[in-house]
Parts: structure tokens; C-alpha cells; sequence
């Protein structure tokens, strides 16, 4: 296990994908069966 120091910073917020790259995707995700959409968890464990 690594150890960081306190006054490292992470950044913990979505990435900005383009709002057309994800249409694409979902249109293509949403076919498989059972497939949903969630919003991601970002950060760390």
C-alpha cells in the first residue's frame, strides 16, 4: 500500500467526455439487455 502525502491533491471529478461521444454510447449501450445507466463513482479507496 502507498502512502501519500497530506497536501497531495486528487481530482476527484468526472471527466468531461463530449456530449455527442455520449449519445453515440449510450445508443450502443442501451441495446445490450438489462443495461442501465448509472452515475459514475469517482474517487479514491
Amino acid at each position: 500500500m502507498s502512502h501519500c502525502a497530506k497536501s497531495e491533491r486528487y481530482d476527484t471529478s468526472p471527466p468531461q467526455v463530449p456530449r455527442e461521444i455520449l449519445a453515440k454510447l449510450r445508443l450502443v449501450c442501451l441495446d445490450f439487455p438489462e443495461a442501465t445507466e448509472e452515475v459514475a463513482w469517482v474517487g479514491m479507496r
